[in-house]
């Protein structure tokens, strides 16, 4: 008989269709890397969802942001001088005065941040002019008085207390207060007035009335109540 080299059919092993699965260890590290990833993305979405929320409540009660482009009184002066001294190159600042009017943003009240309204001396032409600050940070004068005895000021050169400090030292001594009158206005001023012996910040809470509700001076070089 000739052999032809094929095997007979009936003697063979049959061949699998499948091999069977195996998980490699790469695979597992591929899978459990996965299912990770995809629990930290739904943690991380929650969270954003969370803080979007209490954000939301937030604003809804009047807890904005702060508007830095509203200035502090240290950042109003700025313009003011500028002003200012296109007038008198010897303007002498004599006091500045900032107001917050109900319904008081707080973020905006504990920044120190409002409009400003500053009182300059003009000793050439013996004046005192009213330079005001918007809440824009735009400044312009807006009056002038004759000023026959000139006031003993003391120099701006010792300011060194803004007002976001000063206005927390109201709110520390008035802060509740300030919660039980919704309708308060808080006022702040600064006196550069030689009487004083000091720089002062005079700040008070001012009922719907305008009865002082409240009320704290505070160095303006040192930060002191006094």
């Amino acid at each position: 008989m000739v052999d032809l080299g094929l095997s007979n059919p009936v003697d063979s092993e049959p061949e699998s269709e499948h091999e069977p699965f195996r998980l490699t260890l790469e695979m597992v590290l591929a899978l459990t890397l996965g299912v990770l990833l995809i629990i930290g993305l739904l943690i991380g979405i929650g969270l954003l969802l969370f803080r979007g929320k209490g954000s939301g409540e937030q604003v809804a009660a009047g807890q904005s942001a702060v508007d830095f482009d509203i200035p502090t009184a240290r950042e109003a002066y700025v313009p003011a001088v500028e002003v200012i001294r296109q007038w008198d190159a010897g303007a002498q600042l004599a006091s500045a005065a900032g107001a917050w009017t109900p319904v008081i943003n707080r973020a905006q009240l504990e920044a120190g941040r409002t409009g400003w309204t500053f009182h300059f001396y003009l000793p050439d032409s013996g004046q005192m002019a009213t330079v005001v600050v918007d809440r824009g940070g735009g400044a312009r004068v807006t009056d002038t008085q004759p000023w026959e005895t000139p006031p003993a000021l003391l120099s701006d050169m010792n300011w060194g207390v803004d007002s976001p400090q000063a206005i927390s030292v109201l709110l520390d001594a008035c802060g509740a207060v300030l919660e039980n009158e919704p309708q308060a206005e808080v006022q702040a001023r600064l006196s550069l007035a030689a009487d004083n012996r000091r720089l002062l910040w005079q700040l008070q809470v001012l009922s719907a009335e305008n009865e002082a509700l409240c009320a704290v001076n505070v160095d303006g070089t040192t930060g002191q109540v006094r």
